[in-house]
């Protein structure tokens, strides 16, 4: 049953496909590329050399070279959840079980074959049973991608980390078609970027939390003009502090913008994507500092994101005491697959099961899709067997109960 059954993706960073196309015909693609997005750091935390890794994945070394410069950390690597997962998508794209010494050039072949128009609908639809993804563009300064292909495939996250809480003055007067020359202006930007794309949008997406506190506590217009003025006039003159505050106003706003089109906010939560970087202290408050905007905008949907691993407990009490809070599991299932079955597992006996998305890739390159949703089908598999051995669920409830938690919950909240 959870194999057939249909997955709404709720985040992907997948570029256009149109981008991957282009960026084949310039060649230098070959399977590093397959590493490049999560295991990258796993292959960091094994030991490899900054060296190796920058020549692993750079343009001037050929595939055998680059699985000599790999397979020593790989080795140790292949079973995490980013291993586990490159391994699985192979397995259903090429039926190929591993990369390694004998395959690497024939994993560059196929990898350069594939890459032709429609083939993100192929992998996405068809080899994995998708019916609508969510995108999260990382080119944080388009703000929202006005992108008219596929639009039955793919929504489009509004981001609000470049115009409010990591604003960039050059973004907002883009937007504005002016000079910012007051926090009105800024106000004013915010507005128009709401009124072009907030129709169109999916939800409003933010991930600051890579680089500052989620304690978006109110600062008052009349303060954070101070603040912006002096901005203005010497840029070095304020402090990271007094930046934070004026990125606290400037996404109050944008959240009180928000309501009008009852857009969702998705919030970045949890563990950090790299090598040798997370502030783990900062990470421990993310649940803690949001209460304050969760508390204030009663009427805004909340989806904290990734289950705020490894905070993922304290989610759990989070979106059973608040109506406005939801959790989506994207990316957990391959950070922590064994964490990510028990929380599902317990979300289930203890928040209303309404309130959950069990999948989003987050990934860019669309091939490490598959072997991410295999892995997420098995999790909950693992997750509704326990339940029904548990007697915590009956066996009548399960077909229904699979296709809200993978379809349906998702479809419903974000209109889809």
């Amino acid at each position: 049953m959870i194999s057939q059954t249909h997955f709404q993706d709720t985040h992907e960073h997948l570029p256009p496909e149109i981008r991957r196309i282009e960026d084949k015909k310039k060649g230098n693609l070959d399977f590093s590329y397959l590493f490049s997005h999560y295991l990258d750091s796993d292959l960091l935390s094994a030991g490899m050399p900054q060296n190796d890794f920058d020549r692993f994945f750079g343009k001037e070394a050929n595939s055998t070279e680059k699985w000599n410069l790999v397979s020593p950390f790989y080795k140790n690597t292949r079973g995490t959840g980013y291993g586990q997962c490159l391994r699985k998508s192979l397995k259903i794209l090429w039926d190929i079980d591993d990369v390694d010494a004998s395959n690497c050039n024939e994993v560059t072949q196929l990898l350069n074959e594939h890459v032709k128009p429609g083939f993100y609908r192929d992998i996405l639809q068809k080899k994995t049973l998708i019916d609508h993804i969510q995108i999260n563009s990382l080119d944080f300064d388009e703000v929202y991608r006005d992108d008219p292909i596929d639009p039955d495939l793919f929504s489009h996250d509004f981001g609000t980390l470049k115009i409010a809480t990591q604003w960039d003055i050059s973004v907002l007067a883009r937007i504005l078609g002016n000079e910012i020359t007051s926090l009105d202006d800024a106000h004013n930007a915010i507005a128009a970027a709401l009124r072009k794309w907030g129709e169109s949008a999916i939800s409003i997406k933010d991930p600051c939390a890579y680089w500052r506190d989620l304690n978006f506590h109110a600062v008052s217009d009349v303060d954070a003009s101070k603040i912006m003025t002096r901005y203005l006039l010497n840029k070095g003159s304020i402090s990271t502090d007094e930046y934070n505050a004026v990125g606290n106003n400037l996404f109050r706003y944008a959240l009180k913008e928000s309501e009008k089109y009852n857009l969702p906010v998705k919030i970045h939560t949890g563990y950090v994507a790299g090598a040798n970087h997370m502030n783990l202290h900062r990470v421990k408050k993310n649940l803690e500092h949001l209460q304050s905007i969760i508390s204030d905008f009663p009427n805004i949907r909340f989806v904290l994101m990734h289950i705020t691993y490894p905070m993922h407990n304290e989610l759990l009490a989070m979106a059973k005491h608040f109506s406005n809070v939801y959790v989506d599991m994207c990316w957990s299932w391959i950070i922590d697959p064994i964490t990510s079955t028990e929380f599902l597992s317990k979300f289930l006996v203890t928040v209303p099961h309404n309130k959950i998305f069990t999948f989003g890739g987050d990934f860019v390159p669309v091939e490490l899709i598959p072997g991410h949703a295999q892995m997420a089908r098995e999790g909950i598999a693992r997750s509704i067997d326990q339940l029904l051995r548990d007697d915590y669920i009956q066996r009548n409830e399960v077909e229904a109960l699979i296709a809200k938690l993978m379809n349906g919950n998702a479809r419903q909240f974000f209109n889809v």
